[in-house]
């Protein structure tokens, strides 16, 4: 085998443990910067008048995730809360409510004054952000990679 081809097998075995990492180890980490942003983001920015949350961002069982190659994508598949929803004539859809929350668009309620028009929140983009730029990332990386039996400094 020349120096080439074990070099190769070599990047090949550390990308494969990199993403063995991310999609593994790294989930809890990507989970409470989740809720931290969501909480931060989301529920701290206003207090609504029209309807009561269900505060289901701030559960981390609530987030999926989704690997792609090194690296994961995230998503809040929780729908809308019927309960609260306006009648079905105001085309109202009960659709993921981290669209809702991260575009600012599908509060019809905001038409007719009943609330204030809080305007988009993105959290799960920001929430990766966040877990990146701390560190906690490249912690959680480094720590992956050690279990896995490699030297990081």
């Amino acid at each position: 085998m020349s120096l080439l081809d074990k070099y190769n097998e070599a990047m090949a075995r550390l990308r494969a443990d990199v993403n063995d990492v991310i999609h593994n180890d790294m989930r809890d980490g990507i989970a409470v910067a989740m809720v931290d942003s969501a909480r931060t983001r989301v529920y701290d920015a206003y207090s609504p008048k029209k309807y009561q949350r269900r505060m289901t961002l701030t559960d981390p069982s609530h987030y999926k995730f989704y690997p792609i190659d090194m690296g994961v994508e995230v998503e809040s598949p929780i729908t809308g809360n019927p309960e609260y929803a306006p009648p079905a004539s105001s085309g109202w859809n009960p659709g993921y409510i981290s669209h809702i929350i991260q575009t600012g668009d599908g509060y019809p309620w905001l038409t007719n004054g009943t609330d204030i028009n809080i305007g988009p929140r993105p959290y799960l983009d920001e929430g990766m952000k966040d877990y990146v730029n701390t560190g906690k990332a490249n912690e959680d990386l480094a720590d992956g990679l050690r279990a896995r039996g490699y030297i990081v400094e």
